[in-house]
C-alpha cells in the first residue's frame, strides 16, 4: 500500500543564510491580520463626522509550529530554533550590518507571504535525561513586506 506525502509548508531565507525550513508539522491555523488608521474630520452641518483615510498598517501574520525529536534525531531541535531565531535577526557581510530586516517567505501551500519575523516566542517542553530537547512549540508573528511593485516575491 502507497503512503500518501503530506505536503510541508517553508520558511525560506530571502538571502539564503539557511536552506528552506520545512515546518515538521503544519500548523493547524495562520492568523491573518492587517489595521487601517482613519482620521475623524468634524464637517460643519452633518451629525457624524466624516472618515479621512490616513494609511494602512502592514498586514501581520501569526502561526505556531510543533516540533519533536522523533522525526529531527536526538540533539537537532535546538539547531532547529536557533535556524529559526537566527531568520529574525539582520543579514551581516563582511561584519557590516547589510540590510535590516532580513526578509523570509512563508511557504503555505497557495498561501505564499514576504515578510519579516518581528517576533518569536519558544516553548521547551520535554527533554531526554541528557537534558537534551525532545519536544518545542514556536509562536511566531511576522509582518508582509511587499516589493517595489506592491506584488508579492514569489520562489516558487
Amino acid at each position: 500500500m502507497a503512503t500518501k506525502s503530506v505536503l510541508k509548508g517553508l520558511l525560506v531565507s530571502d538571502d539564503f543564510k539557511f536552506p528552506p525550513i520545512p515546518f515538521i508539522f503544519n500548523p493547524s491555523e495562520i492568523d491573518d491580520e492587517k489595521s487601517t488608521e482613519y482620521a475623524e474630520l468634524n464637517v460643519l452641518g452633518h451629525n457624524n463626522p466624516k472618515l479621512h483615510f490616513k494609511y494602512g498598517g502592514m498586514k501581520t501574520i501569526s502561526f505556531q509550529i510543533h516540533m519533536n525529536d522523533e522525526i529531527l534525531g536526538i540533539g537537532s531541535l535546538e539547531l532547529y530554533v536557533v535556524a529559526i531565531r537566527s531568520l529574525q535577526t539582520p543579514s551581516r557581510g563582511l561584519g557590516i550590518l547589510e540590510r535590516a530586516p532580513s526578509p523570509i517567505t512563508l511557504i503555505y501551500g497557495p498561501y505564499v507571504v514576504k515578510g519579516v519575523i518581528s517576533n518569536t516566542k519558544v516553548k521547551r517542553q520535554r527533554f531526554t535525561e541528557f537534558l537534551l530537547l525532545k519536544e518545542v512549540t514556536i509562536d511566531f508573528t511576522m509582518k508582509e513586506i511587499k516589493d517595489e511593485e506592491g506584488l508579492f516575491a514569489f520562489l516558487l
